[in-house]
């Protein structure tokens, strides 16, 4: 497959937290991405462009970017009408999956990502801030009796940022 200049054809996918699969199914064509412009855009990952997603010595965050810097398009069914920042997601919404929801919108707009254990390496996760991360890890934690193998469920997440923050808005998702 021939790609525009700047541009290489790679198919490689994540298969896994750790592991990726330089295989592909014959029917699958690669796609042509920017591998090597320093930025790990939407379609790009750590299997199929580690020149840019990947950490290591030579690079120890990554600069990711997202269709949209400004954030979740008008209209996003996951975004409250009127909020212009991720924060917002918190205030104007009261029910947990629905903030949850809200922020993985605002990361995936804004750094093509929607998941908070990616971001960990981000160079910037602007205009989102640390404690957007710690509520959106908290939110996508197992809740009460759905307890995961180990490590902490949603509720006890929540009540240990809300402790440690003292930020008032965590008392609407810990009330439910």
């Amino acid at each position: 497959m021939a790609c525009c200049e700047g541009l290489v054809a790679r198919c490689a996918k994540k298969t896994g937290d750790t592991t990726c699969n330089d295989e592909r199914d014959p029917e699958q064509q690669p796609m042509c991405l920017a591998c090597g412009d320093g930025v790990c855009s939407t379609l790009e990952q750590r299997c199929n462009c580690p020149e840019d997603c990947a950490v290591g010595e030579k690079r120890r965050k990554i600069r990711y970017r997202g269709s949209n810097p400004e954030g979740p398009r008008q209209g996003d069914p996951n975004v409250p009408q009127g909020a212009t920042r991720p924060d917002q997601c918190l205030e104007f919404l009261g029910d947990a999956d629905r903030v949850h929801n809200c922020l993985r919108a605002w990361t995936w707009a804004v750094l093509g990502r929607n998941s908070w254990d990616e971001l960990q390496d981000a160079d910037s996760i602007s205009p989102l801030t640390p404690f957007d991360l710690k509520l959106m890890r908290c939110l996508s934690l197992a809740q009460g009796g759905r307890r995961p193998r180990s490590g902490p469920n949603r509720e006890s997440c929540l009540q240990a940022l809300s402790q440690s923050t003292k930020d008032a808005r965590l008392d609407k998702l810990l009330r439910r």
